[in-house]
């Protein structure tokens, strides 16, 4: 059986040393935590308490608000890089058949594709990507002007001549 030691001793300080977490849960006043910490000060009554700051990482955890398998494709049209939009596209086939999970698989590809990946700028690059993909759906998509009868204006010449051009 293993037991978690929650604090330690610092002789040099003559301290009890834990974690704010520690203390708080000791200060409940029963338990396996509260018994470690009564143990100990009554072995060393003369000992202060300090608390011990966790230690930070090195380098912050960067997320990726609003990436997502939409996201990476877009990207990765927008800068007109097919061959990873293959593997993309296969890696997603895989994770489905697979039943695995298909966003952390096509994050890693776009992370072993571009080692300097900057957020930000493939952010604005998919919003001017979008943006053009929706002008370009609005423009074929806009109203054609219409006669009397309900009819698009051109729509009678063309089908006069489908006959005579054989189309």
């Amino acid at each position: 059986m293993s037991k978690n030691a929650r604090f330690t001793l610092n002789f040099a300080n003559k301290t009890i040393v834990g974690t704010q977490n520690s203390f708080d849960k000791a200060s409940k006043g029963y338990g396996p935590v509260y018994d470690e910490l009564i143990a100990l000060m009554e072995k060393h009554p003369t000992y202060g308490i300090e608390i011990k700051q966790p230690e930070k990482p090195a380098k912050p955890k960067q997320t990726y608000k609003g990436m997502d398998i939409p996201f990476i494709v877009d990207y990765l049209t927008a800068v007109k890089d097919y061959i990873t939009l293959e593997t993309v596209n296969e890696v997603i086939d895989y994770a489905g058949k697979m039943r695995e999970s298909k966003y952390p698989l096509v994050k890693r590809v776009l992370f072993d594709a571009y080692k300097s990946f900057n957020y930000a700028e493939a952010k604005s690059c998919v919003d001017d990507y979008r943006y053009k993909q929706m002008l370009n759906s609005a423009t074929c998509a806009k109203a054609k002007p219409t006669t009397d009868n309900n009819t698009v204006i051109g729509e009678a010449e063309e089908n006069e001549l489908k006959p005579v051009v054989n189309l």
